[in-house]
Formats: C-alpha cells, structure tokens, sequence
C-alpha cells in the first residue's frame, strides 16, 4: 500500500522469547526457498492460500498452515493486530545475506499492509525503503510503503528472522 512515509512503527511491542524458541524447535525441513528466488533467503508459512505450505499465491482462503500449530506463541500476535489475516510467513535471511532490491506493485498491494515483527536481528540489519533506512528492534512491529523499492541488508553474522503478516 502507497504510504506518505517509507516506514511506520506501529505502537505494539511483542515479547518474542518464546516465538523464537518454539522456531528454533522446528525441523529445519518446514523451512522452504525464497517464492521468488532470493538467494539466502528461506521462508516458513504459517498462513497461507487454502492454507498450503506449498502455496505462496496471494488467491484463494487464507488459512492457518500446519506450522501454526507448532507455533502457538504467534495466534496472540496475529490477534493484536486486530485486522483480516493474510498471508503470513516468517522469512529468514542468512548472515552476510540479502532480499533483492524489488517493488511490489501488483493488486494485491493496493489495499494491503506488511507488517515486519524481528525475532531475532542484529543491530546492523537494515531495511531500506525508498532512501530511507531503518534498523527495526527485536520485537518492534513495522509496515512500509511497498511501492518504493526496499531491500534488507543482512551483514552480520547472524541469521535475521522476522515474522511478516499481510493485512488490510
């Protein structure tokens, strides 16, 4: 969705400590490539079209995948949100990674949202929108204006988590 400014720091904290243990617990196989190929990029979907974890369409019902209910720490923070749920993924980035630099401007970003919640960052990731940069904190909650070209950097040494919701 176009924004008057390239990010917008919601007003939720969340507290992710358990979020990311119960991540940490997952086999690593429910972890799948980037939909679109960004190399170092993996993607885990946790609400998804028909709610197929094979499934990265934006058509169809969205509905919880079977990962959801191995990560029960998250139902809160999609209810705090208090919007329709979307698609929802969490998206990692390896250390020393990034996403592509991309524009979304298809149909589906005219009236929609994406919220970043950051499980587990490093203070020198940064997300970049438009000419703006960021460094979003564990546990911070972020939309920005998709239209503009935006890209994450990742030059730590660590894996970048963040949960990311699609909403209206």
């Amino acid at each position: 969705m176009r924004l008057d400014q390239p990010f917008g720091r919601l007003r939720i904290e969340v507290d992710v400590d358990e979020i990311v243990d119960e991540v940490d617990r997952l086999d690593p196989s429910c972890w799948r490539p980037h939909p679109e190929g960004h190399v170092g990029n993996d993607a885990l979907p946790i609400v998804s079209a028909n709610g197929s974890t094979d499934d990265d369409s934006v058509d169809g019902d969205m509905l919880p995948t079977a990962v959801l209910q191995l990560l029960p720490s998250i139902v809160p923070v999609l209810a705090v949100l208090d919007a329709p749920i979307g698609r929802t993924r969490m998206m990692r980035i390896v250390p020393g990674g990034e996403a592509t630099a991309h524009v979304d401007l298809n149909r589906y970003w005219w009236d929609r949202h994406r919220v970043h919640i950051p499980l587990r960052t490093d203070p020198s990731v940064e997300f970049r929108c438009g000419e703006a940069r960021v460094h979003m904190p564990t546990g911070s909650a972020w939309v920005f204006d998709t239209w503009r070209k935006h890209n994450v950097i990742n030059p730590s040494s660590s894996e970048r988590i963040h949960l990311v919701i699609d909403t209206v």
